[in-house]
């Protein structure tokens, strides 16, 4: 079952899934918006950058990076989630290369693969939405 925007509510205060931090403006109708996060990284650059600091990361042509989500998730036995890069990101030629599946169980940051398929330099800002994550729910407890 796909948990919808309550539902995902409810389970956070519960503490069945954490999401820290969580605010409510990310809260889709059957999802929840990840932020870009304060570290990332590119082929170009060859080093990690701040992305809090910097204000942004910039993905050059053909570049491979990997970002940080600003969140830390910790799910319940019995979530499971999926996750996908945002439509507007997506739309500008970035292809998420990781996931994309956050098993039961898991606690922690995640670290996402980024490709810039474009001619031209993409910029992601931090704070920015930039992953969709919806969290399935099981009547039993996953092995």
């Amino acid at each position: 079952m796909i948990l919808n925007d309550r539902q995902i509510v409810e389970a956070n205060k519960k503490g069945d899934i954490l999401i820290e931090p969580f605010s409510e403006e990310q809260v889709q109708a059957a999802t929840y918006d990840l932020r870009v996060g304060e570290q990332g990284a590119t082929t170009s650059s060859k080093k990690v950058v701040n992305i809090r600091q910097n204000g942004y990361l910039l993905l050059n042509p053909g570049d491979f990076a990997t970002v940080t989500a600003l969140e830390i998730i910790t799910l319940g036995p019995q979530y499971v989630a999926r996750f996908g890069l945002r439509s507007k990101f997506a739309r500008k030629g970035l292809i998420a290369t990781t996931g994309p599946q956050i098993d039961p169980g898991y606690h922690g940051r995640l670290i996402i693969g980024i490709t810039n398929l474009t001619p031209k330099p993409v910029t992601l800002a931090y704070g920015d939405d930039f992953l969709s994550v919806e969290f399935h729910r099981s009547f039993g407890t996953f092995h």
